[in-house]
């Protein structure tokens, strides 16, 4: 089998990859967010982004910006996991298609919690908790590691 000889990027699972995609992201995006979107809160976590914006028409703003952005550092986002996610909770109750997401296994959606003042009720947050495939994948370790193994001796 020949070698190919790489033009540009670093092999998928590569021990520098991760590295050198912070190195990256910090400066494609995380220096422009700084530079020039202020009032945005965002997170990364390697190239998982969450970016928090007040308004629905400044979300769609950004994410047009945001994709020119990219571009220009010759990056595309997933078409499938980039979205606008309406953050519903008991002051905001509109409806809309996407109102959960999840990030580093964790599911972000409305959720009721009991009110800590004045009288007991339930509202409703926008809030975070483990996502069911990550349940599933701990069930599963925990499983095999416990698992009883039978043996038998036959003297």
């Amino acid at each position: 089998m020949e070698a190919q000889q790489r033009k540009k990027g670093t092999p998928q699972g590569g021990v520098v990859s991760p590295l050198l995609a912070n190195i990256y992201l910090h400066h494609a995006f995380d220096n422009w967010m700084d530079a020039t979107y202020l009032n945005c809160l965002f997170e990364r976590y390697a190239d998982d982004i969450v970016i928090y914006c007040s308004i629905k028409a400044e979300a769609e703003q950004m994410l047009e910006q945001l994709t020119v952005r990219m571009q220009q550092f010759e990056l595309t986002l997933h078409p499938e996991k980039t979205k606008i996610v309406y953050c519903k909770n008991y002051q905001h109750n509109d409806t809309h298609d996407n109102e959960s997401f999840t990030f580093l296994s964790y599911s972000f959606q409305p959720r009721s919690i009991k009110s800590k003042f004045g009288k007991p009720r339930l509202l409703m947050v926008f809030g975070a908790a483990i996502c069911n495939a990550a349940k599933t994948s701990i069930r599963t370790a925990i499983k095999e590691v416990l698992r009883i193994q039978w043996t038998y001796s036959l003297e």
